[in-house]
Parts: structure tokens; sequence; C-alpha cells
């Protein structure tokens, strides 16, 4: 008979809890989808990367010190799975015609909706793939420079000018549509 190990803690000096993996998770997981999506841009590719990096974060979740920073920590995770696993094999298909909207509901989306957000999207698809991950992780995803820095292994100085240079030309090939809008160029 095989003895279940029961004394094993979920998050450092806590008892663990049926559940409390589920609870870090949920809340995050369509934006992770959403950022998995919009980095391999393909819908089997982003559910194998979220499923990659939901294994390897409940494998490590002894490692989480911090309740509240669970949507970083499993974004890190999941830009480090794709980073690692994925980048390499990610197609360079444009993105397929029923493809539903890559943003996530909110104001932001409205926004870009209104704007013609399939543009928007094929706009961020085109981008090399190091300004495109720079781009979704300060402006989708809010994380700080460093933090960007350090989940792509390059120095901040790096990190800063990929940013610079993916949103450069986000806004020289979507110019048009302020254009379009009457708000210049």
């Amino acid at each position: 008979m095989v003895k279940r190990r029961t004394d094993w803690r979920a998050l450092a000096g806590r008892p663990s809890s049926p559940g409390l993996f589920e609870e870090a998770l949920l809340p995050h997981l369509d934006v992770l989808y959403g950022l998995a999506l919009r980095l391999t841009r393909d819908r089997d590719a982003a559910a194998d990367l979220l499923q990659d990096a939901v294994l390897r974060g409940f494998e490590r979740f002894h490692q989480l010190r911090e309740p509240a920073a669970a949507r970083a920590w499993f974004v890190r995770i999941l830009t480090r799975t794709f980073l690692n696993h994925y980048a390499d094999r990610a197609g360079e298909d444009p993105l397929p015609d029923d493809a539903k909207s890559l943003f996530d509901d909110g104001p932001e989306a409205a926004l870009l909706r209104a704007c013609d957000g399939r543009e928007i999207e094929e706009a961020l698809a085109e981008l090399p793939d190091e300004f495109r991950l720079a781009v979704l992780l300060a402006d989708i995803e809010g994380l700080a420079l460093r933090e960007i820095a350090d989940l792509c292994g390059c120095p901040v100085g790096t990190a800063a000018s990929r940013l610079a240079r993916g949103r450069q030309r986000l806004r020289d090939r979507l110019a048009h549509l302020r254009r379009d809008r009457g708000t210049g160029a």
C-alpha cells in the first residue's frame, strides 16, 4: 500500500489547504490565456503554452511567497515557458480570418476595437518576437522595465530599447488610424 504524503505546504509558513493553487490561478486564467494567444498567435499553441505554464506553476507553487503577487508570478512563468520552449517554434502565419479579438474585455479593448482592433492585432503580430514581447509585457501586462529585462535575460537598456522600438513600429504602422480620426500624424 502506498502512503500519501499530506504534510506538504503550498506556501512557505502556511498550512496547505485544498484548492489553494486553484484560488491563486483561476482569477488570472483569462489574462494568461490572452497573453499566451498574443505570444504564440495560434489558439492551439496558446492552449499548450498555458497548460505547460500552469503545470510549471503547480510544480513550483511552494516558491510563491506572497499570494497577492500571484498574477505577476504566473505571467513570469508563462513568459519564461514561451521563451524557453515556444519562441523558436512559433509560426509566422498571419492571424486566421475567424480569430476573435485577442484583446481582453475592458475599456482599453473597447477603444482598440473602435480603432479597428483587427488591424491593431495584425500590426502587433507583425512585430519581431523581442519587440512584441516587450510591448506585451509592458503595455498589456503592466510589468516594470526591470522585470521585463529579467524575463528576457537582457540588460535594462536593451529591454528599454526593444520596448521603444516596438512602440515606434506600431505607431508607424498604425499612423493612418490617427490621421483618419483627425488626431494628426
